[in-house]
C-alpha cells in the first residue's frame, strides 16, 4: 500500500487492501504521513509497516472487531510497527470482541490531544463496542498480547480520563482473558481528573 501513486503499489488505502485480501494476508505499507483514514481490520491479517525504522502513520482509528479474529495461535491478526496519530479522535486502536492479536512495536502518539472529547485511549480493548444499538453482538475475547509499543501524549486536559491502554467490560456477562501486556513505554498521559495511566 502506499499513498504516492510513483511507487505503484497495488493500492493506494490501507482500507482498499483489507477488502482485497484474503484471511492470512500480509499487507506492507509503504513508509508516509498521508494515511488518513479509519480503518477496519474485518479478517484475520496482519497489517505492517514494510520498514520497521521508517514506519507508515496511519492518522485515524483502527478498529479489529470480531470478525478480524485470529483462529488459532499460529493464525493471529498482527498489527506491528506503525505509527498511529488521531489528535481529534478518543481512540487510536479499538479491539472489540476479538481474539488471538497481537499488537507490537508500533508508536501511538498525539491521541486525542486536540478536540476530542469524553474518555480517550490509545489502545481500547473493550467488548462493550462491538455492537449496534438494536443487536448487542457480544463475545468472550482471549489471546491478546501488547508488546513494546511507545505511547505518548494521550488526551487533552480538557477531556474525561486518559488511558494508554485501557481493558474493559461493561456489557454483558462474557470474558476478557490471556492477555499480555509487556515492555511498553507509555507516558504524558493527560486528563482533567485523576483517572490516566495504563488498566
Amino acid at each position: 500500500v502506499s499513498n504516492d501513486s510513483s511507487n505503484h503499489a497495488d493500492f493506494t488505502t490501507i482500507q482498499d487492501a483489507i477488502d482485497a485480501a484474503t484471511a492470512g494476508d500480509t499487507i506492507d505499507i509503504l513508509p508516509g504521513s498521508g494515511y488518513t483514514e479509519d480503518v477496519n481490520v474485518d479478517k484475520a491479517l496482519t497489517l505492517e509497516s514494510q520498514s520497521s525504522t521508517n514506519e507508515a502513520t496511519i492518522d485515524g482509528t483502527v478498529t479489529i472487531p470480531s470478525t478480524g479474529s485470529g483462529t488459532a495461535a499460529n493464525n493471529t491478526t498482527v498489527v506491528q510497527n506503525l505509527k498511529f496519530t488521531n489528535p481529534d479522535a478518543s481512540n487510536a486502536l479499538i479491539i472489540s470482541g476479538a481474539s488471538y492479536i497481537t499488537v507490537s512495536g508500533n508508536t501511538f502518539n498525539n491521541i486525542g490531544t486536540d478536540n476530542a472529547t469524553g474518555n480517550i485511549q490509545a489502545i481500547n480493548i473493550n467488548m462493550g463496542l462491538n455492537y449496534t444499538d438494536d443487536s448487542p453482538t457480544m463475545s468472550d475475547m482471549s489471546n491478546i498480547t501488547i508488546s513494546g509499543n511507545t505511547i505518548t501524549n494521550v488526551g487533552n486536559g480538557s477531556n474525561g480520563s486518559s488511558k494508554g491502554i485501557y481493558i474493559g467490560n461493561y456489557i454483558g456477562t462474557n470474558t476478557i482473558s490471556s492477555v499480555t501486556i509487556d515492555g511498553n513505554i507509555i507516558s504524558s498521559i493527560t486528563a482533567n481528573h485523576a483517572l490516566k495511566g495504563a488498566y
